[in-house]
């Protein structure tokens, strides 16, 4: 495969030139695997979609996922496959797998085919051949959100999934599941140990210090050496920790993640309802992820108004992400204020970002995407820059600084963590544009980290 890879002309050339004598397997298969190794180009594609169209009526429920998925991921919204796809759907629904129902469904919600995915939905829910697995259930919950879908079928998705929640938990009681952390957050906090920002009977908000990562047992250390782990810091917190701090296959309880050299807060579950109800809170954009961020250059944008960013992100593991084919991501960007970096002469933006969709490293790639990579990254900048961004920051300068998210009663609930004294350190050798509001801004971080 690495010969093959180092050679895309050939392969793309290739796939072009088979694909009309190709079986429908060997079509699809194709088209997922360009897409896959990020190779495609458009006329291939087009090809590939024209054979397809060809031979639909030959294609199985697994033929027509993954060439779905190939399409979504190319955004490729021709009307006439997709009425295609959406007749062979709705003819053979049954015939598809759960996890082939999920894909679908991610399908159609990337080039916006409302119809198909709620077809692909209804008969999910009226199927007991699926078994309603949540994994598929929350991809369903995703694809309904993205969609903007708000009925009756996300109350039955939260609904399957804190049932499965409550199954693992056993019949344990209420009271029983309440633990109480040592470490409450009280007292003088380091930014060089984690600490807890709330405490409820069933769910947790962490502060995450740079270098640490958030579960343990992780294979990628590319960012930074040696680590400690979030979940072993919890278990330690604790006289006998609950069975989910101790199952892998739930992430040690937590709901989302942080790049190590990162920093701010995370939650995780005590019980396996509450990290349902929060997967799902997740899923369907009911919890709100803000982040500080100290970005190269001066963002083109007004105080007064919020831009969003659109990209689709690829990633592999140990990999920077790219922007391009992959995954949709939508992140949010607010200028804070316009900076300069006195004895460089450096222009610099604080911004306060939130993201919509958790994709690896989304915030560093689309920051570089439009020009204006985080400070001290050195994934997403140049070689120069980086070591030039050492000198005046000890680490990436990016730092989750304030969840809402709801409880077990269904409260929403807000929670901030101001920035931590080596990104103060770091804004402070900066000085505001003389604009006004970013001087006020500027000085308001400086002495209340908020």
């Amino acid at each position: 495969m690495t010969d093959l890879i180092s050679t895309p002309e050939v392969i793309v050339a290739t796939a072009s030139r088979i694909s009309p004598v190709c079986k429908p397997q060997e079509v699809a298969n194709i088209a997922w695997a360009l897409v896959k190794l990020n190779i495609s180009t458009k006329p291939t594609m087009q090809v590939l979609e024209a054979q397809a169209q060809r031979m639909f009526n030959d294609f199985n429920p697994q033929n027509v996922t993954n060439f779905c998925w190939a399409l979504a991921a190319e955004h490729l919204s021709n009307p006439g496959v997709w009425e295609q796809v959406r007749e062979f759907v709705s003819r053979r629904i049954s015939e598809f797998k759960a996890q082939e129902a999920a894909n679908l469904c991610w399908s159609f919600a990337v080039v916006k085919r409302k119809i198909e995915c709620l077809v692909v939905v209804d008969a999910y829910w009226l199927s007991a051949d699926f078994g309603h697995h949540p994994s598929t259930i929350l991809s369903l919950t995703w694809a309904l959100h993205y969609l903007q879908v708000t009925d009756p079928r996300l109350d039955m998705a939260k609904s399957i999934l804190l049932s499965h929640g409550r199954h693992l938990d056993g019949e344990a009681k209420k009271q029983d599941a309440i633990i109480s952390l040592i470490h409450d957050g009280s007292g003088d906090r380091t930014s060089l140990e984690p600490h807890v920002s709330l405490d409820l009977w069933d769910r947790v908000a962490v502060c995450k210090p740079a270098g640490w990562e958030v579960e343990e047992k992780r294979k990628d250390y590319n960012d930074v050496g040696h680590v400690r782990s979030l979940s072993v810091f919890l278990r330690c917190s604790v006289s006998k920790s609950p069975p989910i701090w101790l199952d892998d296959d739930f992430h040690y309880g937590f709901i989302h993640r942080l790049d190590v050299p990162g920093s701010g807060l995370v939650l995780a579950a005590k019980t396996y309802q509450a990290f349902y109800d929060l997967q799902f809170q997740l899923q369907s954009g009911q919890i709100c992820r803000e982040y500080l961020a100290l970005c190269h250059g001066w963002a083109p944008w007004t105080p007064e108004t919020e831009t969003h960013l659109e990209y689709s992100i690829s990633s592999q593991l140990g990999a920077p992400s790219y922007v391009g084919k992959g995954k949709p991501s939508r992140t949010s960007l607010f200028l804070l204020a316009r900076c300069i970096k006195p004895d460089t002469g450096d222009a610099l933006s604080l911004m306060r970002v939130r993201i919509w969709t958790g994709r690896t490293h989304q915030i560093r790639a689309h920051s570089a995407h439009v020009g204006h990579p985080i400070v001290c990254d050195g994934k997403y900048s140049s070689a120069a820059t980086f070591q030039r961004d050492c000198t005046r920051c000890p680490r990436n300068f990016l730092h989750r600084h304030r969840l809402v998210f709801f409880n077990s009663a269904g409260e929403p609930l807000e929670i901030t963590e101001r920035l931590p004294l080596d990104l103060r350190d770091a804004l402070s050798q900066v000085q505001a544009c003389a604009d006004g509001w970013s001087n006020e801004s500027l000085d308001s971080f400086l002495r209340n980290g908020t």
